[in-house]
């Protein structure tokens, strides 16, 4: 089955004319491989970062340029390789996104053993996180439809959500908004906030391709 790519998030339109830009001066000096390695450096860089950063906040502004190489290489691998003539959909495809996944645990888990979270939430945000991409998978497998956004929220989205994160964590000193009963930071906030709004919207998409208007319809092919 041909994927069909469905991405409207709110970045979609300034970045893509930006990507394409630099995809444009790029593809000669480099291939769609070594990005994607560089993506899944930057997410070392960063998972790496956060552990570091429990004896110096300041390493958060090293876990941001991570997050920044990571979106860097992840979002022109396939425009290299489509400008250099070296498609590989389902290859491509597969290595893609299991670097994708390969890349949030890598940085999830730098937060959750940093020392500078108290509580679970961040392995909340990566369990829904995982969700929302195995939701994408299976409705991709049976309807053609790849949703790329997430209520008009990706990749980008995300990625810049983290940077904003690790500023407001610098800019506050990290501090214990809570010490009894259940000691709470500003990352545990931050990241019980983002655990919160990732299980509402999967629940509102969970419905909808259920039972609402992107409901997946049985057709004779599926029944045959």
């Amino acid at each position: 089955m041909k994927l069909k790519r469905i991405h409207d998030t709110l970045t979609f339109h300034i970045e893509k004319r930006l990507l394409d830009r630099i995809a444009k001066g790029l593809y000669h000096y480099v291939n769609a491989d070594q990005l994607s390695i560089l993506a899944l450096c930057g997410a070392i860089i960063a998972g790496y970062s956060y552990i570091i950063a429990t004896s110096n906040l300041q390493f958060l502004h090293i876990a941001n340029f991570g997050i920044f190489i990571h979106w860097f290489g992840d979002s022109l691998d396939g425009r290299v390789a489509n400008l250099r003539h070296e498609n590989r959909p389902n290859l491509g495809h597969y290595i893609d996104h299991i670097l994708d996944a390969v890349s949030a645990i890598t940085i999830t888990f730098g937060i959750t053993y940093s020392g500078l979270t108290n509580q679970s939430s961040w392995v909340w945000v990566l369990a829904l996180f995982l969700l929302i991409m195995i939701h994408s998978f299976l409705k991709a497998s049976v309807t053609g439809d790849f949703e790329l956004s997430f209520e008009r929220f990706g990749p980008t989205e995300a990625r810049i959500g983290l940077i904003l994160i690790n500023i407001v964590t610098i800019s506050s000193n990290n501090i214990l908004l809570i010490s009894k009963p259940i000691p709470l930071n500003v990352l545990d906030l931050c990241g019980s906030i983002t655990a919160l709004i990732l299980l509402l919207n999967l629940l509102k998409t969970l419905s909808s391709t259920l039972w609402g208007k992107n409901r997946i319809h049985e057709t004779d092919e599926n029944n045959s």
